[in-house]
């Protein structure tokens, strides 16, 4: 199933304006279940984001099997509102502590500028997804929150794929530009990451005394493909 979140019932219009209620709805059609579940082609689908920018002022969570998909890194913007709580995380991909199968943003960017933010707040953020889920082609504008936040994991043999990803953050708050602690048993799959920042003697005074890392790793089966720091 695709989405196309510029029409009707949906309607959203990328000219600035915040369309969250808009992007909630549109997933929410996207995850629909049409059938017996796990006997294929029963749940999941793509939502359609147009190029331009459109603005969240409340946090989302990406249904289980439900992609988000611009028009490329530089077309379609998702920015984070002024008002925008500093304790949320901007985007949850997949449901709390289940097994979220599929859930991905691919071909677009995410944007925010805000400074005082809680530590362990992220852009993006997730515990339980896997199997094709994760980032394709996604630059991230993180002001201090973290670019991407995986902790957790969920099940056994499972994987998680961070591809084509551009991260760049100021490190106010001494988040670091990736965190994986996905547990002993996942693969996380990374393949052409850039990370982008203020790390070291360079970074920005920390009030948390975290160590301003470009990449923490504390769990997980790392394979990593072209890295730049």
């Amino acid at each position: 199933m695709s989405i196309d979140i510029t029409a009707y019932p949906f309607n959203a219009v990328f000219d600035g304006r915040d369309n969250t209620q808009a992007l909630i709805d549109a997933m929410d059609a996207a995850a629909s279940v049409d059938g017996v579940p796990d006997q294929g082609g029963t749940r999941g689908g793509v939502v359609k984001l147009p190029k331009g920018t459109m603005v969240l002022s409340a946090p989302i969570v990406v249904p289980d099997s439900v992609v988000l998909d611009g028009e490329g890194t530089m077309s379609t913007v998702i920015r984070m509102s002024d008002g925008f709580d500093p304790a949320c995380h901007f985007i949850q991909l997949g449901s709390n502590n289940v097994a979220n199968f599929g859930t991905r943003l691919q071909n677009l960017q995410l944007w925010s500028d805000r400074a005082n933010v809680a530590y362990g707040r992220s852009m993006v953020y997730s515990n339980g997804v896997q199997h094709t889920g994760g980032l394709d082609r996604v630059k991230i504008f993180a002001g201090s929150r973290a670019p991407v936040w995986l902790e957790g994991g969920y099940g056994g043999a499972s994987y998680v794929t961070l591809r084509d990803v551009e991260t760049f953050h100021h490190n106010h708050c001494g988040n670091p530009g990736i965190s994986i602690d996905y547990g002993d048993s996942c693969l996380v799959d990374m393949t052409n990451i850039v990370m982008q920042g203020p790390v070291g003697q360079n970074a920005h005074p920390d009030p948390t005394n975290h160590p301003p890392y470009a990449m923490q790793v504390q769990s997980g089966l790392i394979s990593m493909r072209n890295a730049h720091i």
